[in-house]
């Protein structure tokens, strides 16, 4: 398997080899050298994903309630068809954007993201910011380092 990589993401590849713990490693750690900006950065990553060699979780960094958020607030409370964490959530962002921080304290931050997520993928909210979170070789990405690359 012959995959062609630029240096950058052949030393991403490198670098989250050597993470270890099963090749997951949370993002906000840069490659080492040369230092890349943020935004270079996720795009490598997401470029090595396309190819098939990463993959990666997305975390919300910012949120809002969607039209169809607000209409469904309006609507007879007893009635609603959300759970009572999920109306928590919409009732946090009824007047901005927030951050997933900013949400009641009665959702457990645990359950935030998926919460964020599950709702926005109803068309109830609509995510304005994200990141990358943890991100992982996947087994084709650990071919190419075995098979492909010379130490």
């Amino acid at each position: 398997m012959s995959v062609r990589l630029s240096a950058s993401e052949w030393q991403c590849l490198w670098w989250l080899q050597q993470q270890g713990s099963g090749d997951r490693s949370p993002m906000p750690a840069l490659p080492p050298l040369p230092p890349l900006a943020a935004t270079r950065r996720d795009r490598l990553w997401r470029q090595l994903q396309q190819k098939g060699l990463v993959d990666f979780d997305r975390v919300v960094t910012r949120f809002g309630l969607s039209a169809h958020g607000r209409v469904l607030l309006q609507l007879d409370r007893s009635v609603l068809p959300v759970t009572p964490d999920e109306k928590l959530v919409l009732q946090s962002c009824r007047d901005r954007s927030i951050h997933p921080d900013q949400i009641s304290h009665k959702v457990p931050p645990h359950q935030r993201q998926i919460l964020i997520a599950g709702l926005a993928q109803q068309g109830l909210l609509r995510i304005t910011r994200q990141q990358l979170g943890e991100i992982w070789l996947t087994p084709a990405g650990a071919a190419v380092l075995r098979y492909d690359c010379a130490p």
